[in-house]
């Protein structure tokens, strides 16, 4: 049986509840029948749990199932010049140290600077 942590079980991204951020999670079905999010690095306590009960309209299930995507591709370095204005990322936001959220971002700009030693990208 595979362990509580293993990445390979976080197969998904769900856009939290509780900061709209996206995280890494895996789903399990509970023996009451409760749908619950685990969120890949985080204990059990931070789990979102979603009953049948919690959903009164078919919009309400809708909503929830706009809430989980396949995860995002990271971006490469050589694939920096497929950055152009307007185009949907999913962004990173340091709130501290050890407080990384990750959130849907349109790209305002694009400026590149190409050095012999460095390629570097930036966008806002």
């Amino acid at each position: 049986m595979m362990g509580y942590d293993d990445n390979s079980l976080y197969d998904l991204e769900f856009r939290s509840t509780l900061d709209d951020a996206w995280y890494s999670v895996r789903v399990v079905l509970s023996d009451d029948d409760t749908l619950v999010v685990k969120f890949w690095n985080f204990s059990e306590s931070t789990d979102e749990s979603f009953g049948v009960g919690d959903f009164k309209t078919i919009e309400a299930v809708e909503e929830f199932v706009r809430r989980f995507r396949l995860p995002s591709q990271q971006l490469q370095d050589s694939q920096c010049s497929r950055l152009v204005e307007g185009i949907g990322v999913c962004a990173s936001f340091t709130f501290r140290d050890d407080d990384i959220r990750f959130y849907d971002a349109v790209v305002e700009a694009v400026s590149f600077d190409f050095t012999p030693e460095l390629s570097l990208f930036g966008f806002w």
